[in-house]
């Protein structure tokens, strides 16, 4: 798995936000499911945003997954 990033807060949408850490465009694409460390599927990245030098990615959680709980956390991608 690869490193995404650290989730910063909750948009008002619902989507979580997150620092991209480690971003490659070629081998990230928008709609990749995004993975908590212990390898469980939380959602996928919606979008990428912001300066290409500090990007920020939002991404839709999937039902059932409480995203209050992913506040600091890193998330990952395959």
């Amino acid at each position: 798995m690869r490193r995404l990033g650290t989730v910063l807060h909750l948009s008002a949408q619902g989507k979580l936000i997150l620092k991209i850490e480690a971003f490659d465009a070629s081998r990230t694409k928008l709609g990749s499911p995004v993975y908590t460390k212990t390898n469980r599927k939380i959602g996928w990245l919606h979008d990428v945003m912001g300066p290409v030098r500090s990007p920020y990615a939002a991404v839709r959680v999937q039902r059932g997954v409480r995203a209050e709980s992913l506040v600091g956390q890193r998330l990952y991608t395959r």
